[in-house]
């Protein structure tokens, strides 16, 4: 939710906009380092680099200051520049602002700026997570502050933007998952109709006739003939088949999980090309949803109508997924769930419990292969699916957080929590700051291949999907060519996809209209959504988050 710069093989994975809510790699404690939507302390333990270090490069690069010259875009200080001049015009043109100033943390007070965000774990007692994370944050604010513009059972919440998740006890014991608020946004459009909206007098109220500057590239011809009619329903409590087709890190597809708990029979499948960031995916689902203590107490009135959805993990290529026999399993929720049931307190599996896991997989891949020859028809290998979210690989440059810390490191910054102490290492020689620039996006070479790509992963997305079925097609990205584009393209492909008009601003109460209005705005595609970053200092602000993000609603 995603960063491969394209010079290695693209990777089949989504925008990992929610990166940007990761703390600071710590070179020397691999258990703390950032990666996809969360810092995974404890949740990840692998030998080598991080997982997203291993086969790309980030997409958003640094280089020398002095190899560029002077002829950049100036930040509102006197300071060497931040952005490359290419980058600091993209922004210019999607009108962003302060996005220098937020990644070289140029604010006042950083306390004051835009907050990161986490998600309760339904399986721990809500009140008594709450309570443990305000201790934790021991701030005179109202923090945890619940975010009122996504679907309350997500339990989202604003926390400071100077709250470390490495060192938090509510994190490293699976209590809050670390994501950002957009990517709920993906989730929630997924699985709510609540979000859909009228495309007559409730959608000219609700800011659906908006347009993003310099989106309208994208001519928007032949009228509304693909876009649907609200629908009065909410999400089907009966069994869902639901596909993540770019899951990795697992943030997204643990949310799905979660929501799809009081709909027995459901089942979530997650595809990643990368079997290292697949190993992230699976060391994620374990943490919250299957190394849960035993006599944890939860919310729920009646425990026996609680359900956990199977989850089942493939490594394989989105691109080709379904279209042949599948691979074995990667992981799979009941072969965990024996695992953790009959190890006792030993999580780590040695050598033999590896085996008999390797060996279950097998088995169960056997029998799903088994059953699709029967069902399939020769061009299909996997049965169609209800829902698919394709949070696709893309340029990152919504996911200001990320960049900002990427920043931080190349310059050597080191800012502590106490963000009044704060200290810059290169204020003595300015010249000798690095400058961000994002190939991926600038590049015509690279943007042309990745929005192939991009436009093969929704294809196939939607050619996993059943008659009926919605698709949700999200990135990180402010790039119309990776956003309105690849949804254009899809549209003019497939007779049968219809775009269901989505806005989060008919969800929350009328304090934030002023401060939505200025975040989420409709794309040029009408019922699309866009969310620019948002570094301002506002109170109402600080509720939206600072990454950009996009994401269309789709049904076949």
């Amino acid at each position: 939710m995603k960063r491969a710069a394209l010079n290695s093989a693209p990777s089949r994975r989504g925008g990992d906009g929610e990166r940007g809510e990761s703390d600071p790699v710590r070179p020397n404690d691999l258990n703390k380092f950032a990666c996809g939507e969360e810092t995974h302390a404890d949740a990840v333990r692998v030998d080598g680099p991080p997982p997203d270090y291993v086969e790309n490069k980030h997409a958003i690069e640094m280089i020398s200051a002095d190899s560029l010259g002077r002829n950049h875009a100036v930040s509102s200080s006197n300071s060497s520049p931040v952005l490359a001049s290419e980058l600091a015009n993209h922004y210019a043109r999607y009108k962003v602002d302060g996005v220098e100033d937020f990644i070289a943390h140029r604010q006042e007070d950083l306390v004051n700026g835009p907050c990161r965000f986490i998600r309760l774990n339904p399986r721990y007692k809500t009140n008594e997570t709450l309570n443990l994370l305000r201790a934790e944050i021991s701030c005179e604010d109202d923090f945890p502050m619940l975010v009122p513009w996504v679907h309350r059972s997500l339990a989202f919440y604003a926390i400071p933007a100077n709250f470390s998740l490495a060192q938090s006890q509510s994190f490293r014991s699976g209590r809050i998952y670390g994501m950002d608020v957009t990517s709920g946004a993906a989730v929630c459009a997924l699985l709510f109709d609540d979000y859909d909206a009228d495309t007559g007098q409730r959608g000219a109220s609700s800011g659906l006739q908006q347009k993003v500057g310099a989106a309208d590239e994208i001519s928007g011809e032949g009228g509304n003939e693909h876009i649907e009619a609200k629908q009065h329903s909410s999400v089907a409590t009966s069994a869902q088949r639901v596909l993540d087709l770019c899951c990795s890190p697992g943030l997204k597809l643990c949310a799905i999980a979660d929501l799809l708990r009081n709909s027995p029979g459901s089942s979530v499948t997650g595809v990643d090309v990368s079997e290292p960031r697949m190993n992230v995916t699976k060391n994620v689902v374990k943490k919250y949803l299957i190394d849960v203590p035993a006599n944890i107490e939860e919310d729920a009135a009646d425990l026996s109508e609680m359900h956990d959805s199977n989850i089942m993990l493939y490594c394989a290529d989105g691109i080709s997924f379904g279209a042949k026999p599948l691979n074995d399993l990667f992981f799979h929720s009941v072969v965990a769930r024996h695992h953790a049931q009959t190890a006792g307190k030993r999580k780590r599996m040695n050598k033999s419990a590896k085996a008999r896991e390797r060996k279950r997989l097998r088995h169960l891949s056997a029998i799903e292969r088994a059953g699709m020859e029967k069902r399939c028809d020769g061009n299909m290998f996997v049965d169609l699916f209800d829902r698919v979210l394709v949070d696709a690989e893309c340029s990152t440059d919504g996911a200001l957080r990320h960049m900002q810390h990427r920043y931080r490191k190349k310059n050597c910054v080191r800012v502590p929590n106490d963000a009044k102490n704060a200290r810059w290492s290169n204020d003595d020689d300015p010249q000798a700051s690095v400058v961000a620039e994002n190939k991926t996006l600038t590049d015509a070479d690279r943007l042309a291949e990745l929005v192939d790509l991009q436009e093969q992963l929704i294809a196939s997305g939607f050619r996993l999907l059943k008659p009926g079925g919605v698709l949700v097609y999200s990135t990180c990205s402010l790039s119309t060519e990776q956003n309105e584009g690849v949804v254009s393209w899809l549209l003019d492909r497939e007779e049968e996809a219809r775009v269901v008009p989505v806005s989060f601003s008919l969800n929350q109460s009328s304090q934030f209209d002023g401060t939505s209005a200025q975040v989420m705005t409709n794309g040029s595609i009408p019922g699309t959504c866009r969310f620019s970053p948002n570094v301002t200092k506002g109170d109402h602000g600080k509720l939206f988050g600072a990454s950009g993000f996009f994401l269309a609603k789709i049904r076949k």
